[in-house]
């Protein structure tokens, strides 16, 4: 029996960074050091999608062990209502 992989029509190009890329990245990042880039080089080295970077406390952070716990996600939902759009902030489980 031979398996097939669907085809993924969804996916047009993906564009992904080499070894080369990402050092450059991460050498910019060291030189030029602030929250936004500290949250790129966090997203880039741990592979962290942007609502668990964004739901990421304090208290996820353990220096002595030298490790960070994932295990929230934030995301914005827009509701519509009469007339008018608001947005609302839920933290919840990440995937």
């Amino acid at each position: 029996m031979r398996f097939e992989y669907p085809k993924c029509s969804f996916i047009k190009n993906t564009n992904i960074l080499t070894k080369n890329d990402q050092n450059k990245i991460v050498k910019y990042i060291i030189n030029n050091n602030d929250n936004k880039n500290i949250g790129i080089l966090l997203s880039l080295i741990l592979g962290l999608r942007i609502g668990e970077l964004c739901a990421l406390r304090w208290d996820n952070i353990n220096f002595d062990k030298k490790t960070i716990s994932i295990n929230k996600t934030l995301q914005r939902i827009y509701i519509k209502g009469n007339n008018k759009s608001i947005s609302k902030v839920i933290v919840t489980s990440p995937k």
